[in-house]
């Protein structure tokens, strides 16, 4: 938010300054300040980014102020074991009926959500 007057001083616009590969997977919308993922963070390994945002007025010259946003994310680690960690064999008929469950299978993930952005926070201001 601005102090200044209603006006072009008082209009602000954000941007983000190229550290790192942040920028490669997040843009901000320049009139609201939201900032979104850009790409798939799978196909990256960092589990923290740290963009810097650029705040800025619409005076001339133009007042700015510089933020650091970290974004931690939550990588998915764990392949799904099969519970018991043994082979399924199953023995049928021949006339088993269509469509009665033949066996059922377990297996389960160590993840405890899905991979997915944990949280955001600014740093200091």
């Amino acid at each position: 938010m601005d102090a200044d007057p209603a006006g072009p001083f008082s209009t602000l616009t954000y941007d983000i300054i190229g550290d790192d590969s942040a920028p490669v997977y997040f843009r901000i919308d320049s009139v609201s300040g939201a900032v979104h993922a850009m790409a798939n963070l799978a196909s990256d390994t960092a589990s923290v980014y740290r963009l810097r945002v650029r705040a800025r007025d619409g005076g001339s010259p133009s007042c700015e102020k510089y933020e650091v946003l970290t974004i931690n994310v939550r990588r998915n680690e764990h392949s799904p074991e099969w519970v018991p960690n043994t082979e399924y064999t199953v023995t049928i008929l021949e006339t088993h009926n269509i469509l009665t469950p033949v066996a059922q299978v377990y297996a389960r993930d160590d993840d405890t959500t899905v991979s997915t952005i944990q949280r955001c926070q600014i740093l200091s201001f």
